[in-house]
């Protein structure tokens, strides 16, 4: 008898910057393991060759992270951790109009209702002088 396969299940997104559609997963155990690592580690590069690993090892298709731009990689990770961990995120924030300094605001945020904007006048032509 063999051992049973663990599925996970497959996701679709679209790149902003590109248009194009990708297959992804949610990540698993090692991955979140390795992001709470990287962030323990408060160093930048750190973090952010761990995010690109892990997209690099949850999407399916083949597509280069290093050559994604940043609102991608943030883009894709917030969906990512949509399926990974929960699709909502509670942010406690704090009352800019109020007097008392520990006044603050639950406030929720879907986050597979996230967009990219990007301007119509946006150029992906990068000018030096």
């Amino acid at each position: 008898m063999a051992l049973p396969i663990a599925s996970t299940p497959i996701y679709k997104l679209t790149i902003p910057s590109s248009g194009k559609s990708v297959s992804y997963r949610p990540f698993l155990v090692k991955e979140e393991k390795a992001l709470l690592i990287a962030q323990q580690s408060e160093d930048q590069d750190v973090m952010i060759e761990t995010l690109k690993n892990v997209i690099s090892a949850c999407i399916t298709d083949k597509i280069k992270v290093d050559e994604l731009a940043l609102f991608d990689i943030e883009y894709i990770f917030t969906q990512l951790r949509a399926k990974s961990v929960g699709e909502n995120v509670d942010l406690i924030l704090k009352c800019d109009t109020c007097t008392d300094d520990r006044a603050s605001v639950l406030y929720t945020i879907d986050l597979t209702k996230l967009k990219v904007d990007i301007p119509k006048e946006h150029n992906k032509t990068i000018l030096l002088f």
